[in-house]
């Protein structure tokens, strides 16, 4: 009976060494935490770190507006040389240069379409009138 008891004691012991060893390792962890946080500059000086939020804050702010500004302008630019390039291709424009379109029947008059003889309207960039065909020549030019 003797031996027993000794045998339960020692282990009782050996548990005891052990749980105070995982005891002492987790308040030494805890402690670690708890220093890490007393030297923490936000916790040491809050209004600092507030401060210094504040003006990471601003710069993000003026880097986002400066980057909304900069796509904004492109986006004008991409915008405007379309609406040149449409008004270079517009017929509008082509009249504004010289030139009239001729219609026939409200269709553009293309010359395989035409017989001598036959009516069509002339539009011009200041107007327009009325012209009867004469004679077709069927000719590419382009």
């Amino acid at each position: 009976k003797a031996g027993y008891l000794q045998r339960e004691k020692r282990a009782l012991l050996d548990r005891h060494r052990g749980l105070s060893a995982k005891a002492y390792g987790i308040l030494k962890e805890k402690e670690d935490v708890l220093f890490r946080l007393k030297e923490s500059p936000a916790l040491r000086s809050p209004k600092n770190a507030l401060i210094k939020s504040g003006q990471a804050l601003d710069i993000y702010v003026k880097s986002m507006y400066n980057s909304k500004r900069i796509f904004i302008h492109a986006a004008d630019r991409r915008v405007s040389m379309a609406a040149a390039l449409l008004d270079s291709l517009s017929p509008l424009r082509v009249l504004d240069r010289g030139y009239c379109l001729a219609r026939r029947d409200g269709s553009v008059a293309a010359a395989e379409t035409l017989e001598p003889g036959d009516g069509v309207e002339l539009f011009f960039a200041d107007g327009s009138a009325e012209a009867e065909v004469l004679s077709v020549k069927r000719e590419k030019w382009l």
